[in-house]
């Protein structure tokens, strides 16, 4: 079992502009010459696959497709040197990401057994200096330990003309990571271009036993993000797309009505919103267990998705098996 990965262009609202359906229709124009006998192959009408084809020209702004009329070998339609560049660009991502899919794949599943290592989910808190983002983090970490949970915080220093010191010299010399030791307290420094060590990653491995961990950001970011909103300060959100964003804190945006949207007070409710749509349930909570050799197996969300889906997608296409409510299976080896 491989995972497969797909892609797609999207705007800054996340709305896909060219995905996989897109990319087929170009694919069989290109093979066919034509775009009526590409419609054919998709089972589609002619005046279908022309109008998603312009609508994806307009949004992209670029032509896609030449069109010549009349007789001869020069007659249909041919993909123009933009479009042929697009799904070469394409190509390649899938090729790249396919190969770095089934490494995180074999971490995952090495030897036959799944990789049980921690992860402790990111929840980003953004927002401009002055906003109150030091305080909401407080009132979070204060709200999870009083429910027995522990939280971590990780801040984005944007400040730059640091003084020159040893971490700088540290990595001057070749240091990947500077440790600062002090009265309770142990900072982390790493170049700031070493921007692979994505807050995930770093979450991952500095914030053993944590079950949430805040990141204090001045920039919108691709986690889920609780943002601290002053009409004061700024006139827009930093966070774009609705998706990435849990809820914002604060005032209120007049552009953005249907946003969820919190008090500076409302703390517990915060945190209900980031236990409820965040943090990793608990085993009791989970759907789907493992044991192998009567051995629980814990595994990591996007595992057990990996594992339920390939079940019940292989079970629901055996005869009056369909739509299982509950399934168990052994297996037994020698």
């Amino acid at each position: 079992m491989r995972v497969r990965s797909k892609y797609w262009l999207e705007d800054d609202s996340g709305e896909v502009v060219f995905g996989e359906g897109r990319r087929k229709m170009l694919e069989l124009i290109d093979e066919l010459g034509s775009m009526q006998s590409a419609a054919k192959a998709l089972g589609m009408s002619y005046r279908g696959v022309w109008a998603r084809i312009k609508a994806t020209e307009e949004r992209l702004g670029m032509s896609l497709i030449e069109t010549s009329v009349g007789r001869g070998k020069n007659r249909g339609s041919r993909l123009t040197p933009e479009a042929k560049k697009l799904l070469q660009g394409f190509k390649v991502l899938a090729r790249k990401g396919i190969v770095h899919t089934d490494e995180v794949f074999d971490a995952v599943f090495h030897d036959g057994t799944v990789d049980i290592s921690p992860t402790v989910p990111v929840v980003a808190v953004a927002g401009l200096p002055g906003s109150g983002r030091s305080a909401l983090i407080e009132g979070l970490v204060r709200e999870f330990a009083d429910r027995g949970l522990r939280a971590a915080v990780m801040s984005k220093d944007d400040s730059a003309g640091k003084e020159h010191g040893a971490a700088e010299g540290a990595f001057e010399a070749g240091s990947r990571y500077f440790l600062e030791m002090g009265t309770r307290r142990l900072v982390l420094e790493y170049p700031a271009e070493k921007d692979e060590d994505s807050p995930e990653s770093l979450a991952a491995n500095y914030a053993p036993g944590a079950k949430v961990v805040f990141y204090k950001i001045g920039q919108r970011v691709k986690l889920p993000t609780l943002e601290v909103f002053r009409s004061g300060l700024a006139d827009a959100p930093l966070t774009r797309r609705r998706r990435d964003l849990l809820a914002l804190v604060g005032d209120v945006c007049p552009d953005k009505p249907d946003w969820p949207h919190y008090a500076d007070n409302d703390i517990s409710g915060l945190a209900d919103l980031v236990q409820q749509e965040v943090l990793v349930p608990s085993r009791e909570e989970l759907r789907l267990e493992l044991l192998v050799d009567g051995r629980k197996v814990p595994m990591l969300p996007f595992v057990q998705a990996i594992f339920e889906n390939a079940l019940v997608g292989m079970v629901n296409s055996l005869k009056n098996c369909e739509d299982p409510r509950e399934i168990d299976l052994k297996i037994r080896r020698g």
